[in-house]
């Protein structure tokens, strides 16, 4: 069931059914433990817990915690943090640095191995242009905007976003043959795909989500 921040009459009652539905779901399964990233949706999980004496541990990928987190802290056993800077939210005894997990194709990951994927030589300046699997269009619109110039400097490795593609393919025509060899153009990468992509640039142009800066 969709939730609706508790500030109205409308989202104490979704919050209320969606918390006797949480302690429905685990008197069934009887976790051994609540995982949980903030949000509104995680209070009646929480809550639920809470209530059953299930321990609650929450992971915050942001610096700040947000209201929900900040509000559950008297519920939980343990939060897990990414960075220091987050110690000073929390009482001592309950929180814990863990950093945010990296997946292992980014572990291993070289320049070396990641230009030689893209076929890009290992002396040129490598941009990668990333906004996520679903991509961004203000990114994209705005390597549109200077590729020509980009190109005559180095390579970009640009990956646009699936729903985004189409939305760049026309200027590819207008590149001459030199300039499209330097332009490296996917809707998307997997894992392997995008380590490499990281791994291989000199500088990135992304979003600064959790994951994206973790990696």
């Amino acid at each position: 069931m969709p939730m609706a921040p508790p500030v109205s009459i409308r989202g104490a009652v979704l919050l209320a059914i969606a918390s006797v539905r949480a302690v429905l779901l685990l008197m069934r399964s009887r976790p051994r433990v609540t995982f949980g990233t903030g949000g509104y949706v995680s209070v009646p999980a929480a809550l639920a817990s809470w209530l059953l004496r299930v321990p609650v541990v929450f992971f915050l990928p942001d610096v700040v915690p947000g209201k929900a987190v900040s509000r559950l802290v008297p519920l939980t056993r343990w939060i897990a943090v990414t960075t220091e800077d987050s110690l000073r939210y929390f009482p001592a005894r309950k929180v814990v640095v863990t950093g945010y997990p990296v997946r292992e194709e980014f572990l291993t990951a070289s320049r070396k191995s990641g230009r030689a994927r893209f076929g890009i030589p290992t002396d040129a300046v490598v941009l990668t242009v990333t906004g996520g699997s679903l991509g961004a269009r203000s990114l994209n619109e705005a390597v549109q905007a200077c590729l020509p110039w980009l190109l005559e400097r180095g390579h970009v490795i640009h990956v646009t976003g699936s729903q985004r593609h189409t939305e760049v393919l026309p200027i590819i025509e207008s590149l001459p043959p030199v300039a499209r060899e330097r332009y490296h153009l996917f809707p998307y990468l997997d894992a392997h795909g995008m380590a490499d992509a990281l791994a291989a640039a000199d500088l990135c142009l992304c979003r600064a989500g959790a994951s994206t800066l973790g990696e």
